[in-house]
């Protein structure tokens, strides 16, 4: 539902031209990524926390590739988005196998600090699975 960072800058290199619109060499072009998560063009159902959106038989329809890129893209792009994926991937297939997670608290907002953060603590509740 909230992207990591409120959106990319990035200043043009050459002239190009946009969604019919021309953009000249040198001028900021910001890429606001909070509007498009909420943009139902894109993402339909939007405004709901749909984890398997992102599952790869896409329940939803097709996410356009440049619709969400929290790592950035091209030359410019993070330099440590895999080591970051795998140890989400890591974390998540080793939590989800022994614990059972759990949260029963009052919905939470986003404030920016350079990157978005929740308005307060994660509290989530882990119970161990019992083992077969």
């Amino acid at each position: 539902l909230y992207p990591l960072s409120f959106g990319n800058a990035r200043v043009m290199k050459r002239d190009e031209v946009i969604g019919g619109y021309l953009i000249p060499k040198g001028f900021t072009v910001l890429l606001y990524n909070m509007s498009m998560t909420k943009d139902e063009n894109l993402f339909p159902r939007a405004k709901e926390f749909i984890p398997e959106r992102w599952s790869r038989d896409r329940p939803l329809g097709d996410i356009h590739p440049f619709a969400h890129l929290p790592f950035g893209f091209g030359p410019r792009m993070c330099i440590g988005r895999r080591i970051a994926e795998q140890e989400v991937y890591t974390f998540l297939t080793r939590a989800m196998q022994r614990f059972n997670v759990g949260y029963k608290y009052k919905d939470m907002d986003i404030f920016s600090r350079m990157v978005m953060v929740p308005s307060e603590p994660l509290r989530f509740d882990f119970t161990e699975r019992k083992q077969n």
